[in-house]
């Protein structure tokens, strides 16, 4: 997330919301430990700051859920999403909202090789 002047806060990306849980199976039981706004930290590097969090309580098995949404100013610039990677994910959504005026063309995914 970039960090804009203080002239100019208003004309950059803003995180509004971020919601995130560990979920662990304890004695037949699913226990939910929400992330609390002191796990939630901003890392400053130049002109960029990157917001950070931890799970709490993670272990082996921890099922993790986050959901975050931000506004941008900068439509040509969005982030990028991968919906699998290295660990298994149960589900993955990307939405996004924009003003009636753009059109999209929506690519189809590329197909990248492994080294398997």
């Amino acid at each position: 997330m970039y960090t804009p002047p203080k002239e100019a806060t208003s004309e950059y990306e803003k995180l509004i919301s971020l919601e995130a849980a560990t979920y662990n199976l304890e004695n037949g039981k699913v226990e939910t430990v929400k992330v609390d706004k002191a796990s939630i930290f901003k890392q400053l590097s130049g002109n960029f700051t990157t917001m950070k969090f931890t799970f709490p309580n993670i272990k082996e098995g921890s099922i993790i859920e986050f959901h975050y949404k931000k506004s941008s100013p900068r439509f040509w610039d969005m982030d990028d999403w991968f919906f699998q990677g290295q660990y298994p994910r149960l589900w993955s959504e990307f939405q996004i909202v924009m003003p009636e005026i753009f059109n999209f063309i929506m690519s189809p995914p590329r197909l990248q090789k492994s080294g398997l």
